[in-house]
């Protein structure tokens, strides 16, 4: 299973979503790994991930071998994995290698979460809509908002989270109402999250009632992708 995550403009905590979110799967013991193609996750992650990555992958093309991917994964915490960036970036990848990829991630039984920033490689773009269900970070503000609807990915997308600030006057139903699409999930930016994920320690000190809000986030985002494609 592949989630792809994503967002249309950077500094949106898209990062961090995907690594909270896959701690609390892997907490329920549910197998999961997070799939870097922005580079981010081995800092939040506190693991050295030095080697070749899923951007190599990318570059090396569509017939690059099945079995590289598991070569490459790094040990995170019980059942959690990291598959690294490598490369720093997939431009120049053909955009078949973001489809075969994405189908490859599709048919495993493991959780897999990409980490894409911001989706504007043609590869990543593929990928994204390979993807099992495809979910876009968002921050409560007119720029994140604008940019969401410009995005290549817009119409794939099949729900979002709304990271708020206080003081916006933007919020659940104006993203809502302008993309059509539910926001399954809308978090206050916590600063104990910030630190955690600032120190490298989110697998091993997140306590459990920050992981509440997102346990059941993968299950309402298949339910929205399944009544979005029954509408």
């Amino acid at each position: 299973m592949l989630i792809a995550c994503w967002s249309p403009k950077g500094g949106t905590g898209t990062s961090t979503a995907v690594a909270v979110l896959a701690t609390a799967l892997a907490r329920e013991h549910r197998v999961t790994r997070v799939a870097d193609f922005a580079g981010d996750q081995p800092a939040l992650f506190g693991v050295v991930a030095d080697g070749p990555g899923v951007n190599d992958w990318l570059a090396a093309g569509p017939d690059a071998p099945p079995n590289a991917i598991e070569r490459i994964a790094v040990e995170v915490a019980p059942s959690l994995s990291l598959l690294p960036c490598g490369a720093l970036d997939a431009r120049g990848a053909d955009p078949s290698a973001g489809d075969a990829l994405g189908a490859l991630l599709n048919d495993d039984a493991v959780i897999t979460i990409a980490d894409l920033g911001g989706a504007r490689d043609d590869a990543h773009v593929a990928l994204a809509r390979r993807a099992d269900a495809s979910l876009a970070v968002v921050r409560s503000c007119y720029l994140s908002l604008r940019h969401l609807v410009h995005h290549p990915l817009v119409d794939s997308v099949d729900g979002l989270v709304l990271v708020g600030d206080k003081g916006r006057a933007l919020g659940r139903r104006d993203f809502e109402a302008t993309t059509g699409r539910r926001v399954l999930l809308e978090v206050a930016v916590r600063p104990v999250l910030g630190r955690l994920a600032d120190t490298g320690l989110l697998p091993s000190a997140c306590s459990d009632d920050l992981l509440v809000p997102w346990r059941d986030l993968v299950s309402r985002l298949q339910r929205s992708r399944r009544e979005r494609y029954a509408a």
